[in-house]
């Protein structure tokens, strides 16, 4: 498969794995979200491949999926199932509302529950400024299984989760 970025030509080569031999890196990861199996994480993406793809990498990763095709369903959905969701992750740019909106949407009803914002093309100005939020992470598209484990790894992290501190002073 040959790909071009800028004017340089790159040549991805894949190579077949023998079964049992992931690497201790990948293996560790996995066991990261072994806590998480069977958890439900909700998905919004207007491009089917896309959505079809990611539900499918989530699966394969032991998370259970439930998925929206455009921000009115996503917050339909949300609505819905939201109650039970583990994380959501969000194509930004969708018809209907945009995955911004639905990301500040689920924000202002629920601060803790970790977001997933992804995107195959974005400006800074697309995006929430999520240095402020540590429930929110950004993906680019495209990305592969060990890019999305990464991700969610890093939001559903113990970390992630610690409560504010609000500390008074004397």
């Amino acid at each position: 498969e040959a790909i071009v970025a800028g004017s340089m030509p790159l040549l991805r080569v894949l190579l077949p794995v023998r079964r049992g031999a992931a690497p201790r890196a990948i293996r560790a990861r996995h066991r990261a979200l072994e806590g998480e199996q069977g958890a439900l994480v909700l998905v919004a993406d207007d491009d089917d491949i896309v959505r079809q793809v990611t539900l499918a990498m989530l699966e394969r990763l032991g998370l259970r999926v439930a998925s929206a095709a455009d921000g009115n369903a996503a917050l339909r959905l949300y609505e819905a199932r939201g109650h039970e969701a583990r994380a959501i992750i969000l194509d930004i740019t969708m018809p209907g509302q945009s995955g911004v909106h639905v990301y500040r949407t689920i924000r202002g009803r629920d601060a803790r529950i970790p977001i997933l914002l992804m995107s195959g093309h974005t400006t800074d100005g697309d995006l929430p400024r999520l240095e402020e939020d540590v429930h929110a992470a950004f993906l680019a598209k495209p990305f592969n299984l060990r890019g999305l484990e990464a991700k969610l790894v890093d939001l559903l992290s113990p970390s992630a989760r610690v409560d504010d501190l609000h500390v008074a002073g004397p």
